[in-house]
């Protein structure tokens, strides 16, 4: 997750630059998040998801273009 932070965000004259509200959420949400540019599910780890009540993860795509 820091890679993602690190390529992500930064700040310009102190406002942030590149902000995604969405990722912010994910990362909060305490389930792995794998970014790929081919991901073959069936490998991705699932951790308690407690939001939904069942095991879940993040599978994004490099090059997704957000």
């Amino acid at each position: 997750m820091d890679t993602l932070q690190e390529e992500l965000r930064s700040y310009e004259d102190e406002k942030p630059f590149l902000a995604d509200p969405f990722l912010d959420w994910a990362e909060g949400e305490g389930v792995p998040i794998i970014e790929d540019f081919g991901i073959h599910l069936p490998d991705v780890a699932v951790k308690k998801w407690d939001r939904f009540g069942c095991n879940g993860g993040f599978a994004h795509l490099k090059g997704r273009g957000d």
